[in-house]
């Protein structure tokens, strides 16, 4: 709780690491030499991320939950060593191929210029939302997230969605960003089972965990397929998924078919 201690690491161009442990951040030459060092003023709840030559790093105040509010989101120019802005912040961070940072908050997600920290658009989220994993890029035009809601307040399930959401800046002040929903069906409880960001493939595929592992097609937004299972992580690997669920499964990304079980 209040952040980890766990060291991350995050390669900025060619030469140049940004290694950070609890509250304490380095710079660090390829042979592992320091270059230079900072303090940020809580350990961080997601990794830094790169936007060109800033580096973005996000952290939370005492809290286990970055959506409680607390937060510190710095930029930090990568040649200079300086702190570029700083701004009160709550809830998870990517970065889009268009330059911006997506934060996603309780009740929005929010586009920011890396540089100066400036609000580009922000995007209400549908009411009910009980948990949500930030936005991934497809391209530099549009992003997906999932997130779970809650029609039931008595039920214990709730049900997970996957959004369509344009980045473009050309959209109207006040218009819908969210181009399409696809509602999978039910899932687990709350934050316990969206634990990983979607994972964007190289065949016009999504990879969605939650309780489950299901492949949405990027070009229709339809379900490709599923696979029931208790399922809490994923990676791929070429044409293949490895899960985590309830045991160590390989999954073929495009047909859905499992290759194998341990």
């Amino acid at each position: 709780p209040g952040g980890s201690s766990t060291p991350t690491i995050t390669l900025v161009g060619d030469s140049t690491i940004v290694a950070t442990v609890g509250n304490c951040g380095y710079f660090l030459a390829a042979d592992g030499a320091v270059l230079s060092t900072f303090v940020m003023p809580n350990p961080l709840f997601t990794p830094p991320v790169m936007v060109g030559n800033t580096v973005v790093f996000q952290t939370a105040a005492g809290q286990s939950n970055p959506f409680q509010g607390g937060g510190m989101t710095s930029a930090i120019d990568v040649t200079t060593k300086q702190q570029l802005w700083t701004a009160a912040s709550a809830g998870l961070q990517t970065v889009s191929p268009a330059g911006f940072v997506l934060l996603v908050t309780s009740t929005s997600i929010v586009a920011t210029y890396a540089r100066t920290g400036e609000i580009v658009w922000t995007a209400p989220l549908p009411s009910g939302v009980q948990a949500l994993r930030p936005p991934v890029a497809i391209n530099s035009t549009t992003a997906i997230f999932v997130y779970n809601d809650q029609p039931d307040p008595n039920a214990m399930t709730h049900n997970l969605n996957v959004a369509f959401l344009d980045i473009r800046l050309t959209i109207p002040t006040g218009a819908s960003r969210t181009l399409r929903t696809l509602s999978i069906g039910r899932s687990g409880n709350g934050n316990y089972d969206l634990v990983i960001n979607p994972i964007v493939t190289d065949y016009g595929l999504a990879l969605v965990t939650a309780n489950g592992l299901f492949a949405v097609d990027l070009s229709t937004g339809a379900l490709a397929w599923r696979y029931d299972g208790s399922c809490n992580s994923a990676t791929v690997s070429g044409r293949f998924a490895v899960a985590s669920c309830s045991g160590i499964v390989t999954v073929d990304v495009v047909t859905g078919a499992v290759q194998a079980t341990t």
